[in-house]
């Protein structure tokens, strides 16, 4: 069975880049698929809650900073209709920025998981001695005077792994990005450092600087599985909003047609304005001119702006279903869940003295 460590800058590295999270995705599925075993020494889970919170708010606040850069120099440079525009898309990308973060979120809990899964190795006595003698003697992870205690110990754990197994059929590969305290100087990253050696016997361990390293050992359709598919994608607000104004251009269309229908058959009478009474309600039945024709001047535009599809008149079930995606709508953009500004007007409603919402 291949075992595999996986450093935690290489599980940070995999939630901050949202390009490169179906590569977690294809990895957590090989480990739950029973393909991959992990090695989860104590130092790495520590390490991680450590810096989950970090790496997310590293998402959110770049993403943000960026946004509200591009927004501020569009109001300073470009013409106003130019700067509606480029705001209308800027937010939409803030709010995949928000379910970015969301992802990696989701993401952190799952890599937590599948820690849960395994045996978490604490760091042994005999480590810590290795580490110290390791770091008197300025051997690799310490050849570049830096404190790199924990990655020393985080490859002790390897060691010890191997060590414990007594299966010469298990192979191991560390994993890790940070190729500065492992890899060799000036030369070929994918190669430990020559002082690491003895950590990766013959036949027995190996080195890698990604997950991918791994994955490709199992075909790389496996990464294709967990690419982002167009179709999956959330819709965007703008989106949302078009929808919403099209839905809305249609009830208000057929609206205005049910009110003229009833002024056809005489159940609504015209009346000429009244200066005097126009701040008054009128009671239903009755419609006055200039309320009319502004709603025929309405009815106009929508003629022109709808297609002929819906235009066409709409049944009571077919009313009902554009009142509940109006409804769902408004309430993915933060409405009540009542759907009531959204319900067709009753017979009461069409023949009262009133403007078409």
């Amino acid at each position: 069975m291949l075992k595999v460590l996986v450093d935690t800058c290489v599980w940070l590295d995999l939630l901050g880049d949202y390009r490169v999270r179906p590569r977690l995705k294809a990895f957590v599925h090989l480990v739950r698929r029973g393909k991959i075993g992990l090695i989860v020494p104590r130092i790495v889970v520590e390490e991680f809650d450590r810096n989950k919170v970090r790496t997310l708010k590293a998402i959110s606040t770049g993403m943000a900073s960026h946004v509200g850069e591009a927004s501020r120099l569009a109001r300073k440079f470009m013409r106003s209709n130019q700067s509606t525009e480029l705001s209308r898309h800027l937010e939409d990308l803030a709010e995949q920025m928000n379910r970015e973060s969301e992802a990696a979120e989701r993401e952190i809990h799952e890599v937590e998981r599948l820690f849960e899964e395994f045996p978490i190795t604490p760091t042994s006595d005999a480590a810590r001695l290795r580490v110290s003698r390791r770091a008197e003697a300025k051997l690799a992870p310490f050849h570049r005077g830096t404190n790199s205690t924990a990655d020393a110990l985080i490859l002790e754990g390897f060691r010890e792994a191997i060590a414990a197994d007594p299966d010469i059929e298990n192979t191991y590969i560390f994993i890790t990005s940070n190729h500065s305290d492992f890899s060799q100087v000036n030369g070929d990253r994918r190669v430990p450092h020559p002082d690491l050696a003895e950590y990766f016997p013959e036949n027995r361990a190996s080195f890698a600087l990604d997950v991918m390293s791994v994955i490709s050992l199992f075909g790389m359709d496996i990464i294709h599985q967990f690419m982002p598919d167009e179709f999956d994608e959330p819709r965007k607000k703008t989106e949302i909003m078009e929808m919403i104004d099209k839905l809305e251009d249609i009830s208000r269309y057929h609206d205005i047609k049910d009110r003229e229908k009833l002024i056809e058959a005489g159940r609504i009478v015209i009346v000429e304005d009244d200066p005097d009474s126009r701040r008054k309600p009128t009671p239903p039945g009755i419609i006055r001119r200039s309320i009319l024709e502004r709603q025929r001047r309405q009815l106009e535009d929508l003629e022109a702006k709808l297609d002929e599809d819906e235009k066409r008149e709409l049944d009571e079930w077919e009313r009902g279903e554009l009142s509940g995606r109006l409804a769902a709508l408004e309430w993915l953009m933060g409405g009540e869940w009542d759907g009531a500004g959204f319900t067709p007007m009753p017979v009461a409603a069409l023949t009262a003295d009133r403007e078409t919402m």
